[in-house]
């Protein structure tokens, strides 16, 4: 992900260095995410070759031509979004457990 940066820095053709503060940061906040108990998803279960909606492949033709196109832009984003996914995963799970709960403890009230 960090490689992934530097090429979209570069890409946005700007001429001063980094910011290394910046950067320390992202390094360190990338470290902790991957030491971390947030869950992301695996992509285990992916199965490319299953019976696929015409819109599904349609979409992601147009994906793989954006990554060849433009390699730097696409891959950063699409690290972003992943990287943004497993806390919103994680806070999604934590709520639906909390709503469970309260739901548990209303009906043994009840």
């Amino acid at each position: 992900m960090i490689a992934v940066t530097l090429l979209f820095y570069h890409k946005l053709n700007l001429t001063e260095k980094p910011n290394a503060m910046l950067l320390l940061t992202f390094v360190y906040v990338l470290s902790f995410l991957m030491v971390s108990s947030i869950k992301y998803y695996s992509f285990k279960k992916f199965e490319l070759f299953k019976k696929m909606n015409f819109n599904v492949l349609v979409a992601m033709i147009l994906v793989i031509v954006f990554i060849a196109a433009q390699p730097s832009i696409a891959l950063f984003l699409i690290g972003i979004v992943y990287l943004f996914s497993g806390p919103v995963i994680t806070l999604r799970h934590l709520r639906s457990a909390k709503k469970k709960e309260s739901l548990a403890r209303n009906a043994d009230i009840e």
